[in-house]
């Protein structure tokens, strides 16, 4: 995270700073992925038909599906297909319920559901089809007036009464608002339910009012036009929302083809806001703004601005001077250069199949249908602004009712006791549900798609929470997002989170798939427990799956299941161009969270901890997570002067990082160093291909630990740290990873010719110098920085792309403590300059004795040396940014190519992401059965029988074992190849495993 905790009067309510609806979507639905990268690295579509899978780590970080059936999500899949998205594509629908696993059926608390099912008062009935308003509503059917109502708007004329149920009939449609005035009692609730019991048509309130083909008449090429008294929330063609004219389009810029953003030419100004905090009131356009011959922005033009990388704001151009815009609203935070905008709101921006455009003053809507035909009697609009409004009111039942196609879905504001369930609401302009200021509301078994802002929201725009809210077993897709694949295909704007549920709330047992922003978001007090959350932070990010903050919260998150995190590049600038998505997020002064018994997978970061204390993170599965598995940042000292992370516990997770450029953990601070940030025990490393587990960064230090160093690091005075004492990694089973298969191809590593083919460098005078001596080690270099940042560098080499290499060498230094930064890079000559060819970042945090190191890393790039086509030197291994005064000595300087870790190496999460126990195959099965033969746990190294039970939204770690590869001594080299036996185990040695101690 890289912004600083809002001055606002709620933490949560300084990041969700409200900035009008989001905006419409359009027809597409995500096709989950079951793993891959977030932003432009997202991964090609993978089968995901089932919600059992095991994820597969490679050198490549491969995919590996599980054929197992997922359960089929009855529930969504009957809503969707009868009534919820009429006229959306099929083969997009039916994607989506194959993809997210069936939430569980969370019963509502018992005298609420008890109370639901009595009849102690009056039973009225309401049809569209038979009804008359001037029937009694006593009776389904009936003469002499005794039959039911035919509008919803009766019921707003009528004085309900605690105990009273009022029955919708199924197959029945309304296109209006359902409205109750009068409250129930605890204990005996207004009851709004359906008949006759167990109907497979539920009755439906849909805003959508068809636009008769008579009005429309050809405008201009291929948008019509057409009569329309007022506003519309939605257009829609087949049942499915089109978006608004915009400019520009997406593609417009070859070089980002996702992105519709401009970008920002200049920082604008900052001015304090009302509600506190400060923004900006003008935006600077820049030479990317192009408009079409004889285009305009003029004054009401709509901007939405991606301020940060958590918020999208809504205004309005107030006036235009050049390239100044200025805003009728200002901006939740202030604007700098290179973020991204974009416009709506004229007609010359209807340049494209599948949008329309309203103009207010001449009362006319203009649509270019997706297949360029002429509209006839396909398009429809929505100027209902609420499908249920039960809003002020108390012990309210509702039940089994679809709404669709309307601006917000069901308002339950300022609520108390209200009960929403087996419920759809789809396609909404707005928010799917508004809960916001309620009180021991339930919300569950609802299905909730499509909704153009938060699917569940309990906090309102003042920044009062509900409290006590219970969101149980629903099933929501598309929150504040419509997706194709890995594409957000809607515009971008502002949502908060699919479940925003304020405090003392218990969210438990539903999927979330999808959302623009945050999966879950609660509030101080709340239980977060047994959910599935893919897919969130697809439009703005900074955001989590599951995201919670402010001191004392004391919030529990156990036993969910959090992938696919994805992130938002569209619109960040340059300094932020990189996704932060985050697995479960701790922001901004949480304390007193627990976090257990969770799986976090293919997340930026699985488990990030910001500027938060006192929290605890325990028995957690952390796989594939694309930075780190566990990420605590210190960017503020608030709340403590020493800084504002401190008192966290990390026990017993399992912690498998799955790329070279991954760690298990990173504590990184500005403020001083991380000796109070987190006491860590009993976790558990997959360390085998990649040795290091963890790395830290502070103003002066940046050591990276492998698991020995890991519980050997002393604090910044020196004394022992006794991290992980009982901490293990699948190094320690005798096994190596990999097999030497070359010699050194370092020149002259060893000094043995002298200084031949090394040098030095310094950016400024006196020169840097290097003097070969007799070491401890044998020969080696002395290295005395210069006048400014010094570097000393090898002899040139040659590296392969995709080829593995092993690099150890001997590092003494002049203090204790002083970094030295190793790379392996181009050594300049062609066009590319001195860029990295290793896939890992070296560094050394060197002590006063001789220490042996070893890294391991994939080339990058084919580097020949002396390349006649690309110029290149060839390849060198540099020590750089040695300070003036400091002094370095190094020698037997080695890097040997080594099998590939997938050949001999790999692990697999064996994960269930649906909410009952299934049986998971092993995952190389087709490919490779002998393998499966090899397979370990990594919570104990036992082997693993095949198939496996995995529980309802859990997983498992395993990785396999290569018996050609026994290494007795646990040095890293297989007994095949070491020569010197009987090392101590964790010791680092060179290719032929010899410490620095020990010779052949």
């Amino acid at each position: 995270m890289q912004h600083v905790a809002s001055s606002t009067m709620s933490v949560l309510e300084g990041r969700f700073r409200f900035t009008g609806i989001a905006g419409l979507l359009s027809t597409s639905l995500l096709i989950l992925s079951a793993c891959g990268g977030g932003g432009s690295d997202a991964a090609p579509e993978a089968t995901v038909a089932d919600a059992t899978v095991a994820m597969s780590e490679t050198a490549a970080a491969t995919v590996t599906p599980v054929t197992m059936a997922r359960e089929s999500v009855d529930a969504m899949s009957a809503a969707v297909a009868a009534s919820a998205v009429a006229g959306a594509p099929r083969r997009e629908i039916e994607a989506v319920t194959a993809a997210a696993p069936r939430a569980t059926t969370a019963a509502a608390p018992t005298s609420t559901a008890t109370a639901a099912t009595r009849t102690t008062g009056k039973v009225y009935f309401i049809d569209s089809r038979i009804g008359r308003d001037t029937n009694t509503g006593t009776n389904f059917v009936g003469t002499g007036g005794t039959g039911p109502w035919k509008s919803l708007k009766k019921l707003s004329t009528l004085a309900l009464q605690p105990g009273d149920t009022v029955k919708l009939a199924c197959g029945a449609v309304w296109n209006e608002t359902l409205k109750l005035t009068t409250s129930g009692v605890s204990g005996t609730p207004i009851i709004v339910s359906t008949y006759p019991a167990g109907c497979s048509n539920p009755p439906v309130i849909d805003g959508s009012t068809a636009v008769a083909s008579t009005s429309w008449v050809k405008y201009s090429g291929n948008i019509y036009k057409a009569a329309l008294a007022s506003t519309p929330q939605l257009v829609m063609t087949g049942g499915a929302s089109l978006p608004p004219a915009h400019f520009p389009n997406r593609g417009y810029n070859p070089a980002q083809p996702t992105s519709m953003y401009l970008t920002l030419a200049a920082n604008s100004n900052t001015i304090a806001l009302a509600g506190g905090g400060t923004g900006s009131n003008y935006i600077i356009t820049g030479s990317d703004l192009k408009l079409p011959t004889g285009a305009s922005i003029p004054v009401g033009t709509t901007v939405r601005i991606r301020t940060n990388s958590w918020t999208i704001d809504t205004s309005t151009v107030s006036a235009v001077g050049g390239t100044k815009l200025s805003l009728g609203i200002p901006t939740s935070y202030p604007l700098t250069a290179g973020w991204g905008y974009y416009f709506l709101g004229q007609l010359w921006m209807l340049d494209s199949p599948g949008e329309w455009f309203y103009d207010g003053n001449a009362k006319l809507l203009y649509a270019w249908m997706p297949d360029s035909q002429a509209p006839a009697g396909r398009v429809s609009t929505s100027q209902l602004a609420t499908g249920i409004d039960v809003s002020n009111l108390k012990y309210v039942t509702i039940s089994g009712v679809v709404v669709r196609n309307v601006s917000l879905g069901i308002n339950a504001r300022n609520t108390q006791g209200v009960t929403i369930s087996a419920s759809t609401v789809t396609n909404t302009a707005a928010k799917g549900i508004d809960a916001s200021a309620a009180k021991s509301d339930v919300i569950a078994s609802n299905v909730i798609s499509l909704t153009g802002a938060d699917a569940i929201s309990s906090v309102d725009n003042t920044g009062t929470p509900s409290v006590g809210m219970q969101i149980t077993g629903n099933q929501i897709s598309g929150s504040g997002v419509v997706m194709n694949g890995d594409t957000v295909v809607s515009l971008p704007a502002q949502s908060y989170a699919a479940i925003r549920s304020g405090t003392q709330s218990i969210v438990s047992g539903n999927s979330v798939a999808n959302s623009g922003s945050s999966g879950i978001v609660p509030m101080a007090g709340s239980t977060v427990s047994g959910n599935w959350v893919s897919g969130a932070c697809s439009v703005v990010d900074d955001c989590g799956g599951i995201y919670t903050a402010g001191l004392n919260n004391n919030s529990k998150i156990t036993g969910n299941v959090v992938q696919h995190s994805r992130g938002a590049l569209d619109g960040k600038g340059p300094t932020l161009y990189y996704t932060q998505a985050q697995g479960i997020y701790l922001d901004e002064s949480a304390s007193g969270v627990t976090v257990s018994g969770n799986t976090v997978t293919d997340a930026d970061n699985g488990v990030q901890i910001h500027v938060a204390a006192n929290n605890t993170i325990a028995n957690n599965n952390l796989y594939g997570n694309r930075n780190n598995q566990i990420w605590m940042q210190e960017t503020s000292n608030n709340n403590n002067p020493n800084g504002d992370v401190y008192g966290n516990v990390v026990n017993g997770n399992l912690i498998a990082p799955t790329s070279a450029t991954a760690t298990g953990f990173m504590h990184t601070t500005t403020i001083k160093n991380t000796d109070a940030f987190a006491k860590y025990d009993y976790n558990v490393y997959f360390d085998r291909i990649y040795s290091r587990i963890g790395a830290e960064s502070t103003p002066t230090t940046a050591p990276q630990f492998n698991l020995q160093q890991w519980k050997a690091a002393p604090t910044s005075t020196g004394a022992p740290r006794n991290e992980d004492v009982h901490g293990a990694g699948a190094s320690q089973l005798p096994m190596a990873s990999y097999q030497v298969t070359g010699s050194n191809i370092v020149p002259n590593g060893n000094f043995v010719n002298g200084t031949t083919g090394w040098a030095t460098w310094a950016a400024a005078n006196p020169a840097a110098t290097m003097l070969r001596q007799s070491c401890t080690p044998g020969y080696c270099a002395q290295f005395a920085a210069g006048g400014a940042s010094s570097s000393l560098f090898t002899g040139f080499f040659p590296i392969v792309q995709g080829q593995w290499y092993r690099l150890s060498v001997d590092v003494m230094t002049g203090t204790d403590g002083q970094k030295v930064p190793l790379y392996v890079r181009r050594s300049g000559g062609g066009t590319n300059g001195y860029e990295s060819v290793a896939s890992i970042t070296m560094s050394i945090t060197g002590t006063r004795t001789w220490t042996r190191y070893n890294f391991v890393f994939m080339g990058t790039e084919t580097v020949n040396v002396n390349d006649p086509q690309t110029l290149d030197k060839g390849v060198r291994m540099d020590i750089e940014q040695i300070q003036p005064g400091q002094t370095v000595y190094m020698t037997n300087a080695e890097i040997v190519p080594i099998t590939s870790m997938s050949s001999t190496t790999r692990s697999d999460l064996l994960l269930n992401a649906g909410f009952a126990s299934a049986q998971i195959d092993c995952p190389v099965r087709a490919t490779s059965p002998a393998t499966c033969n090899n397979y370990v746990r990594l919570a104990d190294n036992s082997p693993v029988t095949w198939p496996r039970t995995i529980n309802a939204l859990s997983s498992d770690i395993v990785y396999t074992r290569d018996p050609s590869l026994a290494d007795t001594d646990g040095d890293g080299i297989s007994d095949s190849q070491d020569l010197c036996p009987g090392t101590p185990a964790g010791t680092a040695v060179n290719a032929s495993g010899c410490s620095l101690t020990q010779t052949p």
